[in-house]
């Protein structure tokens, strides 16, 4: 057996731990192209979370629960029509559903059990947090509109 050869006994080499998020004191909250995170409390600019739109805004201050190990306050902008529209999109499955269980129970169900959880998650109507590291909350329930827009405020200024 040559020295080159793979162990495949061998315990597996250490994985390099990825560099730890930081955000500096002047720093609101950090962005990617998924996520938005922050520490206790975010303010976003007005620009409509669910759609990136400027126009008829509503803005909503929320208290968000990582479970007992935390909360964030947020305060971000919705446009009226944009929450209106994803719930008629959240609710037509669902009508859907009763529909097939009145006419065969078994399609229902079964219509049921796959349509309606995608369909709540890609309408989702509100940010959420999905994720901590130390005393950061990754937030999540952005269209990619609103981020691009948020990257482009950050490359103006």
């Amino acid at each position: 057996m040559s020295q080159d050869a793979a162990n495949p006994y061998a315990p597996p080499a250490p994985e390099e731990k990825p560099p730890e998020l930081q955000l500096l004191d002047d720093t609101e909250f950090l962005f990617n192209e998924n996520y938005i995170v922050g520490r206790d409390s975010i303010r976003l600019p007005k620009i409509c979370v669910l759609s990136g739109s400027h126009d008829n805004l509503k803005t909503i201050s929320k208290t968000l629960f990582w479970g007992y190990r935390g909360k964030i306050d947020v305060r971000y902008s919705v446009n009226e029509s944009a929450v209106y529209w994803r719930y008629i999109m959240r609710s037509i499955p669902l009508t859907l559903v009763a529909i097939l269980f009145v006419i065969k129970i078994e399609a229902g169900i079964l219509f049921g059990i796959l349509i309606v959880p995608w369909s709540f998650s890609r309408f989702r109507t509100g940010l959420r947090i999905v994720g901590k590291q130390k005393d950061l909350y990754f937030l999540d329930g952005f269209c990619p509109e609103f981020l691009l827009q948020i990257r482009h405020i950050v490359e103006r200024s």
